[in-house]
């Protein structure tokens, strides 16, 4: 394998502390070539570029997205390695409660046991498994070259320059609230609730922080027979960087949504994959509000077919299709609308979801809102 191109592939599990880790590492690694493909406007932006051939004869190129699981096989020719972190669950959790409270898509009376009613479970093992807790393992043993433990911050941007022979550790911003919240903020049975709820997650976390005890005592001796030097890292940067991922183009004509799909096109299932679990809604919505209708039914007949065919199929997000598909129609809106991050999907009242819609047109002030959520965890 020796000189051959390599393509680096960060799979972000969210409030894992990857924010400043995604920018951060594709400065350490040099590529000249790079994909965040964290929303339809990045995918968007990626796909007509990987069509011409455009990364074919890069030497490195580096990938960051959520759900980035199979996207080694964009690039046939490259030598896949792929990096992650994993949090313990709880934590995890809490800190994605605290990010949607802090950003304001959610009622200011919401409590974790109303997010948790419309969380995915299991997220973790969804993000790195696509669902599977077997499948899961293996690719963090076989295909993850650096799985890396928040908890353990410090150690694993060690390990990390480490394994891919970074000249300097990267001193990165390290997410502050990294303990979870007291147990008196949680109601009684909460978190035996939540753990009976994403029990794969916690077996997931388990095997992966072993994995990283392990790689850490094999690497020690050399890590300690080399000392790097510790490099500052402006984590707003990396910040303002990583929130263009989160602009919900509708796309253009010739985007990927309009081209009918099918299971047996492994490239448009990547990215619906990536679409599915993370930003449909305000894509339908977008559609919805600028009457284009036509491309909306094409965008959900296409979002109907990966549904019945996804092995992580969610029933809420099938309410979803259903939604859109009446309103479509030409049928009024119900009294309630839906509402899907990365990590919450349910339904919220409309008159609610109306306040929210008309403040999140302040694009500045939404930025604003996310970079600080993003700065504080």
């Amino acid at each position: 394998m020796a000189g051959r191109k390599r393509v680096y592939l960060f799979n972000h599990v969210q409030k894992c502390a990857g924010t400043s880790l995604a920018t951060a590492i594709f400065r350490s690694f040099g590529c000249r070539e790079s994909a965040q493909l964290y929303m339809l406007s990045t995918i968007d932006e990626f796909h007509p570029r990987w069509k011409r051939g455009e990364f074919r004869d890069a030497e490195s190129i580096y990938v960051a997205s959520h759900f980035v699981g199979g996207a080694h096989t964009l690039f046939p020719e490259h030598e896949p390695h792929y990096l992650t972190m994993l949090r313990e669950p709880l934590g995890r959790f809490l800190s994605a409660y605290k990010m949607a409270m802090d950003i304001g898509t959610l009622p200011e009376h919401f409590t974790p046991e109303d997010y948790f009613a419309g969380a995915w479970q299991n997220y973790m093992t969804l993000a790195i498994g696509d669902g599977n807790i077997a499948e899961a393992k293996r690719r963090l043993v076989e295909e993850y070259a650096f799985v890396g433990i928040t908890e353990e911050f410090e150690r694993a941007a060690e390990l990390l320059a480490h394994t891919f022979g970074f000249p300097a550790i990267a001193k990165l911003h390290a997410n502050p609230s990294l303990t979870r919240a007291h147990a008196d903020d949680l109601s009684p049975g909460f978190t035996e609730r939540f753990y009976a709820a994403n029990a794969e997650d916690l077996e997931l976390y388990r095997f992966a922080r072993a994995l990283f005890e392990g790689r850490w005592r094999e690497a020690e001796p050399a890590m300690r027979a080399r000392v790097r030097p510790v490099i500052a890292e402006d984590s707003r940067l990396d910040v303002m960087e990583f929130l263009k991922a989160y602009v919900h183009d509708v796309g253009s004509a010739d985007s990927f949504i309009f081209a009918p799909w099918s299971p047996s096109d492994p490239v448009l299932t990547l990215f619906w994959g990536v679409l599915y679990r993370t930003g449909f809604i305000p894509l339908c919505f977008r559609l919805l509000e600028q009457k284009r209708i036509a491309e909306l039914r094409l965008v959900l007949g296409n979002l109907r077919r990966f549904h019945q065919h996804a092995a992580f199929a969610q029933p809420v997000l099938g309410r979803c299709i259903e939604f859109f598909e009446e309103a479509s129609a030409g049928r009024p809106l119900g009294r309630t609308l839906p509402v899907l991050t990365v990590d919450y999907v349910a339904f919220l009242e409309t008159d609610r979801m109306i306040r929210v819609g008309h403040a999140l047109r302040d694009s500045a002030g939404l930025k604003a809102r996310i970079e600080k959520a993003l700065l504080e965890d």
